[in-house]
């Protein structure tokens, strides 16, 4: 006998209980919001995906000349 599978939806991630700090934050949950892996925001922002982690995690900080892409892909100013 064949069972349906159970769908469940994801969880809220915890970054979205608290609002954003910082660029790498905002960078985070815009990917997140459109079910993005780090390595497809990396395509779209034209950075490795290694950059990518580091931004998220406050390693370091994205150069001024990523700025463009960065705000088109998060939509929004922080």
């Amino acid at each position: 006998m064949l069972s349906q599978p159970i769908r469940l939806q994801k969880p809220i991630p915890r970054e979205f209980d608290q609002p954003p700090q910082t660029i790498g934050e905002h960078i985070k949950r815009a990917r997140l919001l459109r079910g993005l892996k780090q390595s497809e925001a990396a395509k779209v922002l034209g950075a490795n995906h290694f950059t990518i982690i580091n931004w998220e995690k406050g390693r370091t900080e994205p150069p001024a000349t990523s700025g463009p892409a960065i705000l088109a892909f998060i939509g929004y100013d922080p």
